[in-house]
């Protein structure tokens, strides 16, 4: 597996009304397999621009942006049984996290905050 493929678009790129083609920067060291949990659902960048956080159902994993576009692996967090459909990230104040489940099979959607 080449691990998670990073495709990063240019910020004027929102709202511009033209064609973007997005460009493959990067293969990121996440296994992603549905059977263990690691399928990324969502990926949100720290307020400040050099922190981004990738999420899966069992895993946070933070990276720093690097000024080449590259994303340097920090370090991952364990969230598995935290939520029971984790989908949604994203940064709040002092690096803090929250994140986002959706309603699942005979359970309530939750919204948690992590630090990581």
């Amino acid at each position: 597996s080449k691990g998670v493929l990073a495709y990063p678009l240019p910020a004027d790129a929102w709202g511009s009304g033209s064609t973007v083609v997005a460009t493959r920067t990067d293969s990121l060291a996440i296994g992603a397999d549905l059977r263990t949990g690691r399928m990324v659902t969502d990926l949100a960048i720290a307020p400040a621009g050099k922190r981004v956080a990738v999420r899966t159902y069992r895993d946070v994993y933070l990276f720093e942006l690097a000024s080449d576009g590259r994303l340097v692996p920090e370090r991952a967090c364990d969230i598995l049984g935290i939520e029971s459909q984790g989908e949604g990230i994203t940064w709040l104040p002092g690096d803090r996290l929250l994140l986002v489940s959706e309603r699942g099979l005979f359970k309530r959607g939750s919204i948690n905050e992590l630090r990581c």
